[in-house]
C-alpha cells in the first residue's frame, strides 16, 4: 500500500499518542515499528512528511529514553537537520526493501551489513581513531578504509568531518580528486592509484572535483528561488559536461543537503532517467529537442567514461 494521506494520518496519530506518553519525545526506534508495519509502504516523500509533523508538533527526535529525561540529537540552528534525520532513519528504508525507488541502491550494498545510517560505518571510525592513538595518520589510512568499506566520496568527506571533531587531524587529501584519479578503475588498483597520487596540501577543502562548484551553486541557487526542474538539472549536466560518475555525486551532494530534487531525480535514479527511454512519454519536458539533444550527448559521455 502506499503512503498515502490516510496512511500517514494513522502513523501521525501513533506518533502523537506515543509522544505525549514520553513527554513530548519520539525515539528513532518508534519510527522504525511505525514504518515497519506491513500497512506502510516507505518512501522519501513520507520519511520528510513525518519529521515535518514532528517539527509542527514541536514532538523532539531522541536517540533513546532514560529515566524519564532524553538527550536531543539534533543540532540546533543547523540547516541540515533533514539531512540528519534521513541519516539516521535510511535503516528503516534498507531494512524494509519495500520501495522501489531505493531498492537498486540496497542491491548495491547487498554484500554490506546494513548500517545505521547513510554516513561511515562504525567500524570505519573506530578503526581510524584507533590508529591514531598509535601513530599519526596517513593518507594511505584513510585510503585503505575507504576500499575496505566501499566508501563513496561524500561518506568518506563525512568520515574525515567527524573524526575532526573529536579533535584528530586527519591526513591533507583531497578526497574528490582521489575518486576522480579512481573512478574508471576498480579498488582492486587501488594500490597503484596510490602510488601514483600526489597528497599535497590543498587550501582550504574543496567541496568537490566531481561536481563542480559552479554547478553546486546553480541549483543550490535555483532550488532556494524556486522549485528544481528536471530541465535545470539536466542543463546544469550539460553545461558543466558531467560524466555519470559526476552526476551521481552532484545529486548525492545536493540531496545530502537537504534540497527537494525533482521526481526521478534522486542520486541512484539519474541513469534510469539517461537511459530509460519510458520516461520520454512520461514526462513532457523530455520530449523538448533541446533537452534530447542533452540527453544524447551526456549518453555519448557516459559511454567514453566506461
Amino acid at each position: 500500500m502506499s503512503a498515502n494521506q490516510p496512511t500517514l494520518d494513522r502513523c501521525f496519530r501513533k506518533l502523537r499518542m506515543q509522544a505525549k506518553k514520553n513527554g513530548g519525545y519520539i525515539t528513532y526506534q518508534i519510527i522504525i515499528d511505525i514504518f515497519n508495519d506491513k500497512r506502510v509502504d516507505i518512501s522519501m516523500e513520507a520519511l520528510d512528511r513525518v519529521y515535518q509533523y514532528l517539527n509542527t508538533e514541536g514532538i523532539k527526535l531522541v536517540d533513546q529514553l532514560s529515566d524519564g529525561r532524553a538527550e536531543d540529537i539534533l543540532r540546533k540552528g543547523k540547516k541540515d537537520t533533514i539531512r540528519w534525520y534521513r541519516q539516521r532513519i535510511v535503516v528503516v528504508r534498507r531494512r524494509q526493501q519495500t520501495s522501489t525507488v531505493l531498492s537498486k541502491r540496497v542491491t548495491h550494498n547487498e554484500d554490506l551489513a546494513i548500517r545505521e545510517s547513510t554516513l561511515s560505518p562504525e567500524e570505519a571510525v573506530d578503526k581510524l581513531l584507533s590508529r591514531e592513538e598509535e601513530r599519526p595518520l596517513h593518507s594511505e589510512d584513510l585510503l585503505q578504509i575507504i576500499k575496505t568499506y566501499q566508501l563513496s566520496a561524500l561518506e568518506a568527506e563525512e568520515l574525515l568531518e567527524y573524526i575532526r571533531q573529536k579533535g584528530v587531524n586527519p591526513p591533507e587529501i583531497d578526497i574528490y580528486q582521489f575518486f576522480r584519479n579512481i573512478s574508471q578503475d576498480s579498488f582492486t588498483n587501488c594500490e597503484g592509484v596510490l602510488d601514483d597520487y600526489s597528497f599535497e596540501e590543498d587550501p582550504g577543502w574543496v567541496r568537490s572535483t566531481l561536481c563542480p562548484e559552479k554547478a553546486v551553486d546553480k541549483l543550490l541557487f535555483q532550488a532556494e528561488t524556486e522549485m528544481l526542474r528536471g530541465e535545470d538539472v539536466l542543463t546544469v549536466i550539460h553545461e558543466c559536461g558531467l560524466c555519470k560518475h559526476e552526476i551521481y555525486q552532484l545529486l548525492e551532494y545536493l540531496w545530502s543537503r537537504g534540497v527537494d530534487l525533482p521526481d526521478g531525480y534522486l542520486p541512484w535514479q539519474i541513469n534510469d532517467i539517461l537511459e530509460d527511454s519510458r520516461y520520454n512519454g512520461e514526462k513532457g519536458f523530455l520530449t523538448d529537442p533541446h533537452i534530447q539533444r542533452i540527453i544524447k550527448q551526456v549518453k555519448r559521455r557516459n559511454a567514453d567514461c566506461n
